[in-house]
């Protein structure tokens, strides 16, 4: 029900919307008062297509510093200078600064608008964090700092820098990378005028920028430097690979592996030349050299010496240890006038020197040495990588030894596998395996003369077999006294006499001494031929050059032995013969009662396989003779089984036909078994066995087959169900009779 007033009919909602409706008319005349005039919107246009300029020239500069970034990666001086002319141009600034932060300073990298006398001096400054500056205030906050005027500031205290820069109003913003101060970006102008908002944030987006540039070069230059390290490490590994498929290819020949190793270390650690000594105790001989130059390599001592202490060799023999000379011509030796550095010096140019010990058990057996013509030092890696080849040295170097004792053994094996073969193959002379002995003596050996001396009955030496150009001077001294020579020493005291030096030796007898200065011999051994103790020969070998190895007076006691072994063998043979001729007679004897033996033997034997053959058969043929018994047993059964069944005539009687024809057969079965056991019974008489144990094992078997089969002979519930089921197949009427299957 709507409520009206008194004044009359109308509601007071109708009322209410006729009196708003001059408020509504106030508020259009309100909006149309307050509409801009063409000059409003004219200055909004110029407003937003400045704006619009601005922000289009915001992005072109970024553009274009983000392309030279793109552009310059490797090149950081270019970018930094697109950046500083950006700032000025587009922040309406007159001059610009990058600072660079490495250890702990900031320096100048980069700057616009500056007076050449600016830039001199501020390239010479390094700004440390403190209020005096502006950019010693962004190390400080880590963070954007604008100062308006820099003469009003009073903790701005460069006044020769303002001076020279002229600049009153500045602002920089820090470089940060992941939070850590990496430079500064500053901008600066002549006159006292603040920069904007809009301004400060473009300087923060060109800061971000040159952090990205600088970031990138960084990134470039790590990559530059894995990649050269990289390099570096697949050369050194090729190089490496090089030396080791030398030396796995050159086995026992140091040449070549000595010139891959020299050459690639050369070429890798930028060496110009480079050599390998060997060491022999004291002793020192130059093995291998590489692009030697010409002037130093007329005096390079090629024959074996014992170093200077004073020089870079000796330095190595007592300290073990690798050296290193960044100037050899500063070195101690050169300033002491060493012979051997100041060759190096002053023929080879050498300046920058590295040698790298040999080592092997902590023994000296050599040096690797690189030399260069330049004041450059060796890096780490470099003096690593020889140090590599150092090692890859000893290893061929132990390898060549091994190699080289392992062809000398097999040498001697062979040598003394050869003189055994004559042994075997000459039983009754002598003389071919002492010819073979001297033979492989001076093969193994090089001996300039050998003999086999013999003691004869009378105690005296004879020559048995001789190699040498001095055989008659030789032979006329022989048969000689055993007290008297140097072969009858060794021979008396049992051991192998060597004398090492027969010119300067000493304990060297006369007639050796005049020997060796007669015909230029420099060493001799002899080695005594033994039997139970006794002497009964020698072996000598004399050389003209150096003293026997222990290996080789080893060896030659060994062959030594073999003589002795062919002397012995062909005694023991004559012996053997005469044992033999005696043994003819009792051959013949044992032959005859060989051949009875084997007769009988034979006979036996025939007598147990026909035993043997008789028990295989008597087994399976009591089986057959005892279960057609008790087949027979069983058909009965069947029989009296089957005559309580209801059967008709004509099915009874195929019946009874084929249990009739089933006795008769088992009966013929038990005839012919009884038959064969007689057989079996006589062929046990013949082969002379008793029939104790046939009778004893035919009763077992019987027993145990009865065993077997006595639940069908039974009477228990096995039984009575089998005759059932035969019960039931009998009352089922068959297709066929059996006797008409038959027929």
């Amino acid at each position: 029900m709507k409520r009206r007033s008194k004044a009359g009919g109308k509601s007071v909602k109708a009322r209410r919307r006729k009196t708003a409706a001059p408020k509504r008319d106030n508020a259009a005349k309100a909006v149309r008062s307050r509409r801009p005039s063409i000059a409003d919107l004219q200055e909004q246009l110029d407003r937003r297509t400045r704006e619009r300029d601005e922000a289009l020239e915001q992005q072109t500069a970024t553009a274009d510093v983000l392309k030279v970034i793109s552009r310059s990666t490797f090149d950081l001086q270019v970018v930094f200078d697109s950046l500083v002319q950006s700032a000025v141009r587009l922040c309406d600034a007159e001059c610009a600064h990058i600072f660079r932060f490495t250890d702990n300073v900031y320096y100048l990298a980069a700057c616009c608008g500056y007076s050449r006398e600016y830039e001199e001096y501020m390239h010479r400054q390094r700004i440390l964090p403190g209020r005096h500056s502006l950019i010693g205030r962004i190390a400080l906050a880590g963070r954007m700092v604008h100062i308006p005027d820099a003469l009003a500031d009073p903790e701005y205290q460069w006044e020769e820098a303002q001076k020279l820069g002229r600049f009153r109003t500045m602002l920089g913003v820090p470089l940060l990378r992941e939070g850590t101060p990496i430079g500064a970006l500053s901008i600066t102008r002549s006159m006292v005028r603040p920069f904007t908002a809009k301004q400060i944030e473009l300087l923060t987006t060109f800061a971000d920028q040159a952090v990205i540039a600088i970031e990138n070069v960084r990134l470039f230059e790590a990559e530059q430097q894995r990649t050269r390290e990289l390099t570096e490490s697949l050369e050194q590994q090729t190089a490496t690979s090089e030396v080791l498929q030398v030396i796995s290819s050159s086995p026992g020949d140091l040449k070549p592996v000595f010139a891959t190793m020299l050459d690639n270390a050369v070429r890798i650690c930028d060496a110009t030349f480079g050599g390998v000594y060997r060491f022999d105790g004291d002793i020192v001989r130059l093995v291998a050299t590489h692009n030697l130059p010409p002037a130093f390599a007329e005096v390079a001592r090629v024959a074996p010496f014992r170093p200077s202490p004073k020089s870079f060799i000796g330095r190595i023999a007592a300290s073990k240890t690798l050296v290193h000379l960044e100037d050899a011509a500063a070195s101690q030796p050169y300033v002491e006038r060493d012979p051997a550095t100041v060759a190096a010096v002053e023929r080879g140019g050498t300046r920058a020197f590295l040698a790298v010990p040999m080592l092997k058990e902590n023994a000296l057996i050599g040096l690797l040495y690189l030399c260069r013509q330049q004041v450059r030092p060796y890096t780490d890696k470099q003096i690593e990588l020889v140090q590599g080849f150092a090692n890859q040295a000893v290893i061929a170097i132990e390898n060549t030894r091994l190699l080289n004792e392992l062809r000398e053994s097999l040498e001697q094996q062979k040598a003394s596998a050869d003189i055994l073969s004559v042994i075997s193959n000459s039983v009754t002379d002598t003389q071919p395996v002492f010819d073979k002995i001297l033979e492989s003596c001076k093969h193994l050996f090089g001996g300039d003369e050998l003999d086999v001396l013999l003691v004869d009955e009378q105690g005296q030496l004879n020559i048995a077999a001789y190699i040498g150009e001095a055989h008659d001077v030789v032979a006329a001294t022989f048969p000689a006294p055993l007290e008297r020579t140097p072969a009858g020493r060794a021979i008396r005291e049992r051991r192998v006499m060597h004398w090492p030096d027969l010119v300067d030796g000493e304990d060297v007898p006369g007639v050796l001494r005049k020997m060796a200065k007669l015909i230029g011999y420099r060493s001799m051994v002899f080695a005594p031929m033994l039997w139970e103790g006794r002497g009964i020969g020698a072996i000598g070998v004399a050389r003209s050059t150096g003293p026997f190895k222990p290996k080789e007076l080893a060896m030659l006691q060994t062959f030594a032995d073999q003589a002795v072994i062919a002397i012995q063998n062909a005694s023991m043979f004559e012996q053997v013969q005469e044992r033999t001729r005696e043994l003819s007679a009792s051959l013949d004897d044992l032959r005859t009662a060989q051949d009875r033996l084997v007769q009988t033997e034979k006979l036996a034997s025939l007598g147990q396989l026909t035993a043997g053959i008789a028990h295989e058969i008597k087994n399976p043929l009591n089986f057959v003779n005892n279960f057609s018994s008790v087949s027979v047993e069983l058909i009965d059964e069947l029989r009296e089984a089957l005559g309580g069944v209801h059967l008709d005539d004509k099915r009874r009687t195929e019946i009874n036909e084929i249990a009739n024809m089933l006795q008769g057969n088992l009966d013929k079965v038990v005839q012919h078994g009884k038959r064969a056991d007689a057989i079996v019974k006589n062929m046990l008489l013949h082969s002379r066995q008793g029939s104790g144990e046939s009778i004893a094992r035919s009763i077992s078997t019987r027993w145990s087959m009865r065993a077997s089969i006595s639940p069908i002979m039974g009477r228990g519930p096995r039984s009575r169900a089998s005759i059932s089921r035969l019960r039931g197949r009998l009352t089922r009427p068959p297709a066929r009779s059996i006797c008409s299957r038959r027929r």
